[in-house]
């Protein structure tokens, strides 16, 4: 969803007009967080209500790779709106308005059919003083967090002011609420004000063409890989093999961590020489809370976006006790398979588009044995391949037989025993038969104290 927004500047993000907010889980949010309607101007309050669904892993994704390019290279929104431009029927409404203020919140603009140079709005006091923008920062900015959305306009700084200091926005909005749980989409929005009685139509055109290109560069990022946006079957096997969304769980977790988490671990060397293949398997192990899960998404997070995402592969598996469908063999490797095809859509073959309809409409879903080829065939594409299986602790076995220590047993020898000799982190609590099944297989055993984490505000 491309649009524009009242934006919503935080210590954290001096977010300026002609800015793009994207949006991104956190918080406890899918991203989009829905406030009540109504009593919106100034000095009357404006109640929250509930978070809506996130968008797409594939689109989360991509805004990740998206976002190390621009980090190491920049980005391309100026050129693309100046090639716009080059069209004089757009010229006048994509110019960039050479005028950016941010009132203080509790200034308010009296009268609405006076504009602010004759009311006198522009006075030292009545504005906050912020410092250009340093020429190496990259113009307009882009900033991931929480988009805000309502049906009525937010025009009330005191109130935007605190909504943003309590729940991490960043801009308001009036259509995502309406689509964000029919449709799971990504929310792209251009900074045309500041979500106060101090309306700026200026800038409109300039923030809607801005958040327009920051769109193209992510369409044209997905594009070399099958454009798995606009690609049915890719999302309707996805979705069939596993409905727990890996990939946005991962965001959740690098959103819920603070800065600076895990750097004490991404340095260890038993890490460094995992990372390097000197070691093929890596096992963290600790006490419920000791922060294993962080741990485990920030270092995959680290590798994939340190890495070259067309020959190297980066998948994790979170097992939940709490979530039945996710502590079995067949969910590790339909959980693999679906992220491979949001994040590598060439694996979908005739194979697997066959075996869909034939299960799809008898409700069933493939075998075992049937996954783990796909699995071979799809991961024989990277050169490297590192896997991430969070919480082997809770996968429980379901199966007549099958004590729950050998079902354990199992899912390691299967992500091990993959034709692309992955490499493999396990996380768990400190279980004496699974440590043992570690020991025995002469893999690095890293403990997880409270203590290995560390806050850095």
């Amino acid at each position: 969803m491309v649009g524009i927004a009242g934006g919503a500047p935080n210590k954290e993000h001096d977010i300026r007009l002609g800015d793009v907010v994207i949006s991104t889980p956190g918080r406890g949010t899918g991203g989009v967080y829905y406030y009540t309607l109504g009593r919106n101007k100034q000095n009357q309050v404006l109640e929250p209500t509930k978070s809506l669904n996130s968008p797409p892993d594939a689109l989360l994704y991509a805004t990740q790779q998206l976002n190390t390019r621009h980090k190491l290279s920049g980005h391309h929104i100026e050129e693309t709106i100046e090639r716009l431009k080059s069209n004089s029927r757009l010229e006048k409404d994509l110019r960039k308005p050479g005028s950016d203020v941010l009132f203080q919140p509790w200034y308010l603009h009296s009268d609405q059919d006076i504009d602010c140079e004759q009311l006198g709005c522009f006075s030292h006091e009545r504005v906050v003083q912020r410092p250009e923008r340093d020429s190496k920062d990259d113009i307009p900015a882009i900033h991931y967090g929480i988009v805000a959305s309502g049906e009525q306009l937010m025009m009330n700084a005191e109130e935007r002011d605190r909504l943003s200091a309590e729940k991490g926005l960043l801009c308001f909005e009036m259509e995502a609420a309406g689509l964000m749980d029919l449709l799971p989409s990504l929310v792209i929005r251009g900074i045309c004000d500041y979500s106060d009685l101090h309306k700026n139509y200026d800038w409109q055109g300039y923030a809607a063409a801005a958040a327009a290109a920051y769109a193209k560069e992510l369409l044209e990022l997905l594009a070399p890989f099958g454009a798995p946006v606009s690609d049915v079957d890719t999302r309707a096997i996805s979705l069939w093999l596993s409905s727990f969304g890996h990939l946005q769980q991962q965001q959740l977790e690098l959103a819920e961590a603070w800065k600076g988490t895990c750097n004490s671990f991404l340095s260890c060397p038993e890490f460094l020489d995992w990372k390097e293949r000197e070691q093929r398997i890596l096992y963290c192990n600790g006490v419920p809370g000791c922060g294993k899960t962080v741990r485990c998404s920030v270092a995959m997070d680290s590798i994939r976006r340190s890495s070259d995402p067309s020959s190297v592969g980066v998948f994790i598996i979170y097992c939940k006790s709490a979530r039945p469908e996710t502590s079995s063999l067949e969910h590790i490797a339909f959980g693999l398979i679906s992220q491979l095809l949001q994040t590598n859509p060439r694996v979908l073959n005739a194979n697997l588009k066959s075996l869909h309809r034939e299960h799809y409409q008898r409700n069933l879903k493939p075998t075992f044995e049937e996954a783990t080829e796909i699995l071979n065939t799809g991961l024989g594409a990277f050169k490297e391949v590192f896997i991430a299986l969070d919480g082997l602790d809770e996968l429980e076995s379901a199966k007549k037989g099958i004590s729950t220590e050998d079902y354990r047993r199992m899912a390691v020898k299967f992500l091990t025993n993959l034709k692309c000799n992955p490499q493999v982190l396990v996380t768990s609590r400190s279980i004496p038969s699974i440590d043992a099944l570690f020991l025995i297989q002469a893999s690095m055993l890293v403990p997880a104290p409270p203590s290995h984490l560390q806050a850095v505000s």
